[in-house]
Parts: C-alpha cells; structure tokens; sequence
C-alpha cells in the first residue's frame, strides 16, 4: 500500500512516470473496478438523473482508446503501466469530487442563475485540482509515447473527443 501511495505522490509531483508503474494486470483490473465505483457513485449523487452505466461505458472506452493509441504508436507493452498510472491519478480526483457532491447534493439541470446555491462554491477548489489531474495526465501519456507535452495534450485532447462521440449514443437526452 505504501508503494502505491510514494507512486501516486511521484506522479503527481512529475518525479516518476508510467515505466515507475508496477506491470501487474490484475491490479490494473483491481484499480479499474475501483475508479468505477467511485465514478458511478459520483454520478448518483451528482445528478438527480444518474446515468451510471454511462460511467462504465466511458471508463471502458477510455482504456480501449488508451490501448489502440499506444498500438498505433508502437508501445503496446507500455498499455497496463500507463492505464494504471492514468487510474491511480484519476482516483483522488474523483473521490475529491464525490466528496463534495455528497456534502452538496445533485447539481441543478440546467445551471442557471436562480438554480445555483451558495454550497456549489465548494466546487471551486475543484478546479486547480482538474488543472493539475490535466498536467498530469499529460506527462504520463508524453512519458508512455516518448512525445513532446504539447503533443502529448493535443493526442489527450483527441481521445477525448473520440470518447464522447463514442458515448453519445448510450446517453440519455437531457430535457
């Protein structure tokens, strides 16, 4: 457990990368399992329509996506130390987030003006925090192709529009 938090703490300090991740499929399945159960249970408490399959369908296609981007390039080998390191840091962002979805309750649809209370503010210190999970998700990925950041962010930035064009059609319209 020890190992696993110095990691964590590296990789959010940009000490260490995805070749410090330890190459262990079942604790990529392990971490998998739990990113996803605080990601649905952040989408239950997050909305008054939670969509948590819609959870699962994101987190698959994220690794499928991963997988076939580092097959592309060439560094297949890399997938499970990069997957996990990408799950290892998302992990405390989304239990960050739940926690203050829990405090606050579900989000109103649409945010306006006169739906917004005075404990959404509590969402604020949330976004450096969304800053930094960026940067780091972006050094894991520079790291894992051996690419410029810049490079590195402009290919994230693609993953995740391909996943949302993937996921869109297992979404529910919102009215």
């Amino acid at each position: 457990m020890n190992d696993w938090l110095l990691l964590l703490r590296d990789l959010f300090l940009f000490r260490r990368g995805p070749a410090d991740a330890p190459y262990a499929p079942m604790a990529l399945a392990t971490l998998f399992a739990i990113v996803l159960g605080f990601g649905m249970a952040t989408n239950a408490v997050g909305t008054t329509t939670p969509q948590t399959h819609a959870v699962l369908i994101a987190e698959v296609i994220d690794l499928v996506l991963l997988n076939a981007l580092l097959t592309v390039k060439g560094q297949q080998a890399r997938f499970v130390q990069t997957a996990i390191s990408d799950l290892l840091v998302a992990l405390p962002f989304t239990i960050s987030i739940y926690a203050v979805l829990s405090f606050i309750g579900p989000l109103p649809n649409p945010v306006t003006p006169e739906t917004v209370r005075p404990e959404h503010a509590l969402l604020m210190p949330l976004v450096p925090l969304t800053f930094w999970w960026l940067g780091v998700r972006i050094r894991i990925l520079s790291l894992a192709l051996e690419t410029p950041p810049l490079r590195a962010f402009a290919l994230l930035t693609l993953l995740w529009i391909a996943k949302m064009v993937l996921l869109t059609p297992f979404l529910a319209p919102v009215e």
